[in-house]
């Protein structure tokens, strides 16, 4: 990707970001969002961005450098990046990227992928 080398052309990409962040927020379902993402992001920026937001919820919930590296393969100013972007996006952000429950963290059923004990298919059918 090419570096902004210009005033303008800095201003010329926010204004494209701008335009960008309202679109996004102009989506009104999952499935338009998801529409939208898989067409416009090809499948490394997925992945980068999948990554950065794994990376930011693991500095939200005070990993340290070591562990966040032993799941995902940041640089140090990758990281130091995120982390500022935490400090200064404050307990908002912070809410934010911790309000999604990632899969890995819900708490697993003890009894799923095993026979319910009551049998469904007879009314009145009583516990064994």
């Amino acid at each position: 990707m090419k570096i902004i080398s210009s005033y303008g052309e800095k201003q010329r990409r926010e204004e494209e970001f701008k335009v960008l962040v309202d679109v996004v927020f102009g989506v009104k379902t999952r499935e338009e969002l998801t529409l939208f993402l898989e067409c416009f992001l090809s499948e490394s920026e997925k992945a980068y961005l999948g990554q950065r937001l794994d990376l930011m919820r693991m500095l939200a919930k005070n990993f340290n450098y070591q562990q966040i590296r032993e799941k995902i393969t940041p640089s140090n100013s990758t990281i130091n990046h995120a982390q500022q972007c935490l400090d200064l996006g404050g307990d908002q952000l912070k809410k934010v990227i911790l309000s999604y429950k990632y899969k890995a963290e819900k708490p697993k059923n003890p009894n799923a992928g095993t026979k319910p004990l009551v049998s469904t298919r007879y009314k009145g059918a009583k516990p064994i």
